[in-house]
Formats: structure tokens, sequence, C-alpha cells
């Protein structure tokens, strides 16, 4: 742009002083400078303003998110992605710091970093998202935190970690994924960096992730089970039991995981603990009661021959049983007696009584002409010749008073009676007397041993010995 500018100036013509005016040509100033009135001599316009314009007297400030960075410039120069400029009038653009990012051109601020990115470094144009097992949990973040244990992240551009399952834990820092608990493990709570045992007399139940108490008639001896045992035949166990407990004397179990022991039947006892099997009482021995360790001898007058009984029997009259745990009763032995049940022993024959035959209950008083001096007799005795008894039962006979008074008769005394018969000796001869043999008998009528008993009496005719009477 020119202009023409007028001069006066003065000059001699014709002698004479004269003004005179003189036209000339100014230039505009440029883009990029300025002068007061526009015109060279132009100024160049200061480092963060501009002028785009000629012939200006002033220059502008660079708008915010611009630059000048130089004089004279004709326009400002927009800040960079991953730079920004707050300030108007600014020569330079700044870097956008860490944990903020600017991906276009000429702005004047920069954004900060979502929760779940970062930009790590000054001049970021973008943020990037945090890897599996980090996070950043705010805005404008320079890094990204690495989960902490017990918890876990398994996908990118998150803003926390998630913590880990009841049933699972995570170890270490950084975790993208949450191990399950081994068997026999579990975590009291969600978020935990380490499994637990299950204690002792529990085991890890799966659905629910947790330890639950053995059931009753099972075990967990140990720590860190997942399953629990059986209780063996002979034992029994409650809820939550670290071991089985036998089944106590007088009881027991034949089915393994119960809760509870059987009392052995009546008739039946266990003797030790940890018994499977209840036994039978032996024949001899009896138990009333259910739920005993031991059966019981049969008492003294009574008996079993049976196992496995309730009760004892009562010999019977005749019969005793003088030991315990008898299977039998004894016969009473002749001589002897029982007159009632349960008899321990039996009883001697009272003198004058006798019995003769065995397991009778009571003793037969001697008859008439017969005695039983003692007691435990047998059998009665029979009165001697020249005794009698008169009544029964008697202890002893009484002496006969019969008159001999001839040397061929016999005083004959009635046993049963006492009475006396004086008869002759050849009188009442046995038919035996009368045959062949009655030839050798003196008609004298001496008296004769017939029997060879050194003596003459009545028993000659009843025993007589031909071969004694022949010498």
């Amino acid at each position: 742009m020119h202009r023409l500018k007028i001069a006066s100036v003065f000059t001699v013509l014709l002698g004479v002083l004269a003004p005179t005016e003189i036209l000339s040509a100014q230039t505009a100033c440029a883009p990029g400078t300025f002068s007061v009135d526009g015109f060279e001599p132009c100024i160049a316009c200061a480092p963060g303003t501009y002028q785009p314009a000629t012939g200006q007297q002033s220059c502008f400030q660079c708008d915010a998110g611009t630059f000048a960075g130089v004089p004279g410039a004709a326009a400002c120069t927009p800040c960079q992605p991953g730079t920004f400029q707050a300030q108007p009038g600014s020569m330079e653009c700044l870097l956008c710091p860490t944990g903020n990012a600017q991906d276009a051109s000429g702005q004047s601020s920069c954004v900060a970093c979502a929760p779940g990115t970062f930009a790590p470094t000054i001049g970021a144009t973008a943020c990037t998202a945090c890897s599996p097992g980090t996070f950043s949990a705010s805005f404008g973040s320079n890094v990204c935190v690495a989960c902490s244990t017990g918890t876990a992240q398994d996908d990118p551009g998150q803003s926390q970690c998630d913590a880990c399952d009841v049933g699972t834990f995570a170890s270490s820092n950084g975790s993208q994924a949450c191990a399950p608990c081994a068997p026999g493990q579990f975590t009291p709570a969600s978020g935990a960096s380490v499994c637990l045992d299950c204690p002792i007399g529990t085991f890890a139940d799966p659905a629910t992730q947790t330890c639950l108490a053995c059931p009753a008639g099972t075990f967990a001896s140990a720590p860190g089970t997942d399953t629990c045992v059986l209780c063996p035949a002979g034992s029994f166990s409650a809820s939550g039991a670290a071991a089985c407990t036998p089944c106590a004397p007088g009881t027991a179990q034949s089915t393994p995981g119960q809760a509870a022991c059987n009392d052995c039947d009546a008739g039946t006892f266990t003797p030790a603990a940890g018994q499977a099997e209840c036994q039978p009482c032996a024949p001899g021995r009896f138990r009333p009661q259910p739920g005993m360790a031991d059966c019981v001898d049969c008492p003294q007058g009574t008996f079993q021959p049976a196992s496995g009984q309730l009760v004892c029997f009562q010999c019977e009259p005749g019969k005793f049983s003088a030991t315990t745990g008898s299977t039998s009763c004894q016969d009473c032995q002749p001589g002897t007696f029982s007159p009632a049940e349960g008899a321990q022993n039996c009883a001697q024959c009272q003198a004058g009584t006798a019995q003769g035959c065995p397991g009778q209950s009571s003793c037969t008083p001697c008859p008439a002409g017969t005695f039983a001096a003692g007691a435990g007799m047998s059998a009665c005795v029979d009165c001697a010749d020249g005794t009698f008894a008169a009544t029964s039962g008697n202890v002893a006979c009484a002496p006969c008073s019969c008159d001999d008074s001839s040397a061929c008769t016999v005083d004959l005394c009635d046993s049963s009676s006492g009475t006396c018969d004086n008869i002759s000796a050849f009188d009442n001869l046995p038919a035996c007397m009368l045959g062949p043999e009655a030839a050798i008998i003196d008609p004298a009528c001496d008296c004769y041993d017939f029997n060879c008993d050194a003596d003459v009496d009545l028993m000659d005719f009843a025993g007589f010995d031909a071969s004694c009477m022949a010498s």
C-alpha cells in the first residue's frame, strides 16, 4: 500500500522566495508488523501476537490453544495434539501432563484420563487402558495399580478389582483371576488372599463353599478334608466329631456310620467297649435287664441249660444245685431229699426214715419190723431175731421176751408185734425138707444146724444146705 506525502519546500524563483509542495509515495506495514500509522517503518509483532493484515497499527494476542513462537507472525499456530495452551498471547504450547491426554490440535486444555485408563508420560495424545490385573480408580491417573491380594480383574480398562468370591483366593498382587480353594479348604469371607484348612470334625462343602460339621455317624480326624469318614461298626459319633466313640460295654452297633449304639437285649451282653455284636449269656448264666456289660451266674438252687436267657429255673423238688452257674440240677442221692423247689442242697433222711431212690422230695418212715438208727439211710434195716418194732418210723428195735424151753424148739418173736410163738424145729419144715433130703434128718428130733451158721434157729429151715449136712 502506498500513499502520497506532500512536502513544503522553499525555492527562489525570479528572485522571489516562495513555498513549494512536493508529493512522495509511502509503503504500508506488511502482515506480522505494525506501526503507529501503519506505514513503514514497521515493527514486527512480538512473540505470542500476530497480525494477518497490512498497514496495521497493532498486533493481536494469539488465542488460547494457539501460539506464536517468533516475532512477526501473521498467524498463530494451533497447539499440536498432546499439547495445550490455556493462556492467550502465548509463545508456546505446553505438553499435557501425565495422567492427561489431548488428541485434537488447538486445544486450551488436556483431558484427564478416565478411571480405568492412564497416561504415564507427558504429551500423551490418548490414555491407555489399564491391563488385566490392574486398575485406576480416579481421573487423571498416570499409572495403573496392581490388584491387591484377595482381588482380581480379568478385563482391561477397569476402575476397580473384584474381591475373590467365597471359596476362591488370590495370593499375589496383579491377579487376573481368583483360584478355587483346594479340596478340604475354605475362605471365611470374600476377598481372601489364602484358603484355610477346614478344622477337624468338618469338611469343605463345594455347594456352599464353606466348612460344614461332619454328620452324625461320621468323623474327620485331620484338618483340610473334603469328606467325612463313616464310623466303623462298634462305634458312633455325634455331629462335628473328630473321632468316633467306641460303644460302651453293654451296647453294640453292627452297622457303620451310626449316631448311637444300641443297648444289648436282655439275655445278651458286651464285656468290653467297641463291640459290633452282643454276645448271648452262656448256659448257666442270665441277664434280665438290657444294656449290661456282663451276665450273672444262676444262683444256687437254680439252673439254665440254654444260652441267651433272661432268667434261671428253680431246681425241682428232689433235685438241687449247690453251686452258682449251673446248667442243670442234680438228683438228691439215696438217703437224701429236697422237699421244695430251688434247693441248694439235699437234706438227709431223718433217723427212722429212709429213701432208696435218687431224686426224691421226701423220705419214707421205716415200716413196722424195721428201723433206721441214723440219718441219711437209703434203706430200713430189719429188726434182728429176738427184736421187734411195732410201729413205723423206728430208730431202733426192742428185744422180745420169749422163753426157749427146749433145744429142739425155737421161740419165734414177731418183729412187727413182739409176740412169741414156740414151735418145733421140725413142725413147719419147708417143702424142700420133705424131699430126698429129709432122710438125713434124725428121727430122734435132734436139732441140726441145717444152714451151717453155727446155731440152730428158724433160719435153718429156710436155708437148708445139703452139702453142709453131708459132711
